[in-house]
């Protein structure tokens, strides 16, 4: 798939198949126009081989900041200074480039743009109903990538030194994937650091097994029960 000039910018992209009947053409532009009705962009273009639509969406900064402060969006303060619910009129607290795309992360921008697509029209929404992804018309919802953030993790994660490796940058995986695979990593990386110390003791007890069966190979080995003798001796 060929990106057109700016879908970069964009945050999620819907599939259509290009081929329907013509009640399933109308149903998706008018899926379009509730789309760009509720304040999002959208970019479209078709496949190289014209059998699939492709439907890029993204949220101006406002209409971010509009439905971050309807949700009570956390957000990190400046300077360190812990969690707060965004607003906009206090906008000027909160770290990031104030009137950029950068200043929600990616994460965040998705879950907003997700969020103002599924809304109903009373809510300013574009009242989809994206549960029928996978059917003739809408074939799939995909998240896109946010490639300059996404380079900047990798960097962040590939720079820390080999000690580390049980240390990833938790922020900036929070601030990509969400808090869900966050936690996950998180939990991987605590059962890591709590697993070394014993994997080197085993390692230690292993040596010192097979050290003692090769001087004496009449030694039970018993330093490690569940390895027969005939494991330990030399041939």
């Amino acid at each position: 798939r060929d990106e057109p000039k700016g879908a970069g910018m964009h945050d999620w992209l819907l599939v259509f198949a290009s081929h329907v009947p013509e009640e399933e053409a109308k149903v998706r532009m008018n899926m379009i126009r509730a789309i760009k009705a509720s304040g999002l962009v959208t970019l479209s273009s078709k496949s190289g081989d014209g059998n699939r639509v492709f439907v890029y969406v993204r949220a101006p900064v406002e209409r971010l900041e509009e439905e971050a402060a309807k949700i009570f969006l956390k957000k990190n303060l400046l300077d360190g200074g812990g969690l707060a619910p965004f607003a906009i009129a206090s906008r000027q607290l909160f770290a990031g480039q104030l009137g950029f795309p950068g200043f929600f992360t990616g994460n965040e921008r998705q879950r907003l743009v997700m969020r103002i697509m599924t809304s109903s029209n009373l809510a300013n929404g574009a009242g989809l109903s994206l549960e029928t992804a996978g059917t003739r018309s809408l074939i799939e919802v995909v998240p896109l990538h946010d490639k300059v953030h996404r380079q900047a993790l990798i960097t962040a994660w590939w720079k820390q030194p080999l000690f580390r490796v049980t240390r990833p940058p938790m922020t900036e995986i929070r601030d990509y994937f969400g808090e869900e695979i966050a936690f996950h990593v998180a939990w991987t990386a605590h059962l890591l650091r709590t697993v070394f110390p014993l994997a080197a003791i085993g390692v230690l007890v292993a040596i010192a097994s097979y050290a003692l069966a090769a001087v004496d190979p009449n030694a039970d080995g018993g330093w490690i029960p569940w390895i027969s003798n005939s494991t330990l001796q030399p041939p």
